[in-house]
């Protein structure tokens, strides 16, 4: 019996000596600066290369140093090159049971982080078929003389214009302060923007032009009623949420309340929406379509991008918003909060007059278009 715990306490000392052999202690850094990137090695490389995104004041270890960069393991095993600019000695030290070396460095594969999370309030569609797989972008629809003649009068002038400019330039009168003078410029894409400064403009002095005092829900009616003047075929018929959202969001980094958010809208001289362009499908065609501001004076202005267009006989189903969500995740270093998701088309990724069917997702840091056709996606914002 004695002869068996003699054993026991021998192999307890063993296994203890053992584990003592893999604790190692090294200094804690806090990610004190931004983008906090892990890299595979140590130097930079492209974003899309690199393994993932730390937070603001992440805890981690250090060890090796190279040049502006230092290996470090986050406390989930997380493991890469940082710039040390970004990192501050926390004057602490932690224990370890591995050894904190290069054979450590994680891949983006293994790295499994939801940058990317749903609020619960989010807007999102939930019920979705099949499609065109594309449309195709023709002509502009609204013929640019009599646009011109409507908004501008039949005495407007043309402006001379420089060899740099993308777009030609007309006045309704050249002879006026420059408060009184609206504007419309032609552009070589076909983009038309129209611009009145007497409704938001400060006209040369102390003026200034007067609050809101209502909600979008009033203002929007006052909008299309403006706009249609110009647009009698349907074009301000469905209006786009994203701008609202993204207000009743942005300026809180949270949801408004009822009681901030008419207090913000309330104290706006202007309020901004996009009128859609619908394909038959019932999709939105992102991009074609009518981006206006309104004032207690009028129409501010607008900018115009409206096409024919048509639809490829191939139907397609999209992705599922989970792996829509999943596909734009895969390149974000920072956190993100998914306040919108519809289907569109878009042609983000094409770059050219193929709209292909895509999912349009709307975070607080930015916006992603995922193309269900190349099964890619494009942000327009940083990542991190």
């Amino acid at each position: 019996m004695k002869r068996k715990t003699c054993l026991m306490l021998v192999l307890c000392l063993a296994l203890s000596l053992f584990s003592m052999g893999l604790a190692e202690t090294y200094p804690v850094y806090e990610v004190v600066g931004r983008p906090a990137i892990l890299y595979p090695i140590s130097e930079w490389t492209k974003m899309d290369e690199s393994i993932g995104g730390l937070e603001m004041h992440t805890k981690v270890i250090a060890d090796l140093e190279t040049g502006d960069m230092l290996l470090v393991s986050t406390a989930d095993g997380i493991c890469g090159w940082i710039m040390k600019d970004l990192l501050k000695f926390t004057g602490e030290y932690a224990t370890v049971d591995y050894i904190l070396n290069e054979d450590r460095i994680s891949s983006r594969e293994d790295v499994n982080i939801s940058y990317i999370t749903i609020d619960e309030k989010a807007d999102l569609l939930t019920d979705y078929g099949v499609y065109p797989k594309t449309v195709y972008r023709g002509e502009r629809t609204h013929d640019v003389d009599e646009l011109l003649e409507s908004l501008l009068g039949e005495n407007y002038v043309q402006k001379p214009r420089s060899e740099w400019s993308n777009s030609t330039d007309y006045v309704s009168n050249a002879d006026v302060e420059p408060w009184e003078t609206k504007s419309v410029h032609v552009y070589d894409d076909g983009e038309i923007w129209y611009y009145d400064p007497s409704v938001s403009s400060e006209r040369g002095g102390e003026y200034e032009p007067p609050m809101m005092n209502m909600l979008p829900e009033e203002s929007v009616l006052i909008a299309k009623g403006l706009l249609s003047q110009y647009f009698t075929n349907g074009e301000t018929t469905s209006v786009d949420k994203t701008r609202l959202i993204q207000e009743r969001w942005s300026y809180a980094d949270r949801w408004m309340t009822d009681e901030e958010y008419k207090k913000f809208m309330y104290n706006r001289d202007l309020h901004y929406f996009t009128f859609e362009h619908i394909a038959p499908s019932g999709l939105s065609i992102l991009g074609d379509s009518i981006r206006a501001s309104v004032g207690i004076n009028g129409l501010n202005g607008f900018d115009l991008s409206w096409h024919n267009f048509t639809e490829s006989a191939e139907i397609i189903s999209p992705i599922s918003l989970e792996e829509a969500v999943k596909m734009a995740n895969s390149t974000r270093m920072a956190k993100a909060t998914l306040l919108y998701a519809d289907l569109v088309y878009s042609n983000w990724l094409t770059e050219s007059d193929e709209y292909n069917l895509s999912w349009y997702l709307l975070t607080d840091q930015g916006s992603y278009v995922v193309d269900c056709v190349l099964l890619k996606h494009k942000c327009d914002s940083y990542e991190y």
